[in-house]
């Protein structure tokens, strides 16, 4: 055996004893797919105007478990019952990975996403007790993108991806931390997009004022900024990584994935525009809207989830400068 192939087969072993029981892998991605889910019946919520429909919280309309699916009660007690679920398997999550997982930094972030999801809850709970508050209703929609963020984290971290990649030697490039630092600023412009977007949809939360029209003009403004850096990290990962099988293949989605935005933000807003109204917005223009969210939801798991890999992917040590090449030709796969 070659002195190469020993050190792989040493990395191997010990990759093979800090890593996670099969339960914390498949109940992280359960996590993740309720979680989405969640996301979903949060919209149909504020995309029916149901959001005031059950008035009780924490109860269902004064029972302690729904009885009534009529009207806007589908929506809000739907959107209850599947919070209620993915708390209990955020919290069934944690547990799992305290004695399942041998890394300390897991145990944490389990108990931090249990944590965000309570959280979450509380300001679920505070926009009925609120009437609404637009401020409430903007915060309780940016904390459910961040858990949604933190339970793709978890999914990484658990998966055979995750340790599959630490059997491979590293990428080294000069641009490899430039790029990891640009990855973050992405995340960070997508997210106060979704904000914004936040805005938008929650414009008609106070009676006394209209402000669809600024959160609009924001929301417009951030997609011209989110458009820019998807650009830029395509230019960016075919200049320099076009040979990383992982990285390629975010520039390829997150691409589409904003081709998909801009069409379906063009037609959100006359979408949101009709929720404004009196009458209930059709059916079309909740799916619309919906659609919009989810779109800008999976653009932040994305890059986030790519963000998270890339510390296994790319060498972060001192940079090596590579003469002559755009890029060095070492396929690395999924």
């Amino acid at each position: 055996m070659s002195t190469s192939q020993h050190i792989l087969t040493g990395q191997t072993e010990r990759i093979a004893s800090v890593s996670p029981a099969a339960s914390v892998r498949i109940l992280s991605k359960i996590t993740l797919i309720a979680t989405f889910l969640l996301l979903i019946a949060g919209a149909l919520v504020t995309g029916n105007k149901a959001a005031m429909s059950d008035p009780t919280w924490p109860t269902f309309v004064g029972h302690t478990v729904p009885k009534y699916f009529q009207g806007g009660l589908k929506y809000e007690d739907s959107h209850r019952i599947a919070a209620g679920t993915v708390g209990i398997l955020t919290l069934l999550l944690a547990i799992v990975i305290q004695f399942n997982d041998p890394r300390r930094f897991m145990r944490k972030l389990g108990w931090w996403a249990f944590a965000l999801v309570v959280v979450q809850a509380l300001f679920g709970g505070l926009i009925i007790k609120s009437i609404r508050n637009p401020l409430v209703s903007m915060t309780h929609a940016s904390i459910a993108q961040a858990f949604f963020c933190v339970t793709v984290a978890i999914a990484v971290l658990a998966s055979n991806m995750w340790f599959r990649d630490l059997t491979r030697p590293p990428v080294e490039r000069a641009a490899n931390r430039g790029y990891i630092k640009f990855l973050k600023v992405a995340c960070f412009i997508v997210y106060l997009q979704i904000i914004m977007g936040a805005g938008v949809r929650h414009s008609n939360d106070n009676p006394t004022q209209d402000m669809f029209i600024p959160h609009l003009l924001a929301h417009i403004g951030g997609a011209f900024a989110v458009i820019c850096v998807v650009i830029w990290l395509n230019m960016r990962t075919w200049h320099v990584y076009r040979d990383i099988a992982p990285l390629r293949k975010t520039a390829i989605i997150s691409a589409l994935l904003v081709l998909y935005q801009i069409a379906f933000g063009i037609m959100s807003i006359f979408a949101n525009r009709e929720r404004l109204k009196i009458e209930m917005p059709t059916t079309w223009d909740v799916t619309v809207s919906t659609a919009h969210l989810l779109g800008g939801a999976c653009l932040l798991a994305v890059l986030f989830g790519t963000l998270i890999r890339s510390y296994r992917i790319l060498d972060l040590s001192a940079p090596v400068h590579i003469q002559g090449q755009a890029y060095q030709s070492r396929e690395v796969t999924p």
